[in-house]
């Protein structure tokens, strides 16, 4: 991973320091979206209310998306933190194959939610595990037993 720091990466990440008193590992600008990468244990530690008063004064100040994300040593643990306020997902639903990501989910509306509008959410993802994990390519898939079993229940 190639580690880009400027003296407006570095502003901020003081300025996170000084709000949340944990000091992020890294900062990465990826699509319009700030992310603030910070250990896994201090990432468990950080209070709520302090998240939501960082993200708005960041969004006021750069106006930018905030993400605060914990980085992890497995990259199925970082896609299931990375959805993790909107879809549960589990280690099952997440599968890596050397240099390929399988995320396997239940209905049409998860994977919609995982693409995002245009496919910027997985780009974005993409993106990320490219640089963290080395990962080319993801590859989103409707469980297709379970949605056979759904159109049974309608008829």
């Amino acid at each position: 991973m190639r580690l880009e720091l400027n003296n407006r990466l570095m502003a901020f990440m003081q300025t996170f320091e000084n709000e949340t008193k944990v000091f992020p590992r890294f900062v990465k600008i990826v699509d319009g979206t700030l992310f603030f990468f910070v250990g896994y244990r201090d990432y468990n530690s950080l209070d709520p209310k302090k998240i939501v008063q960082v993200r708005r004064n960041f969004k006021r100040l750069t106006g930018k998306t905030i993400r605060i994300l914990g980085l992890t040593r497995d990259v199925e643990d970082f896609v299931i933190e990375y959805f993790k306020p909107f879809i549960e997902l589990t280690r099952d639903n997440v599968k890596r194959d050397r240099r390929l990501l399988i995320i396997t989910v239940d209905d049409i509306k998860k994977r919609s939610y995982i693409l995002g509008r245009n496919g910027n959410r997985i780009k974005t993802l993409e993106k990320l595990l490219n640089e963290l994990y080395r990962i080319r390519k993801i590859i989103v898939v409707v469980n297709e037993n379970k949605e056979e079993g759904n159109k049974n229940d309608r008829e």
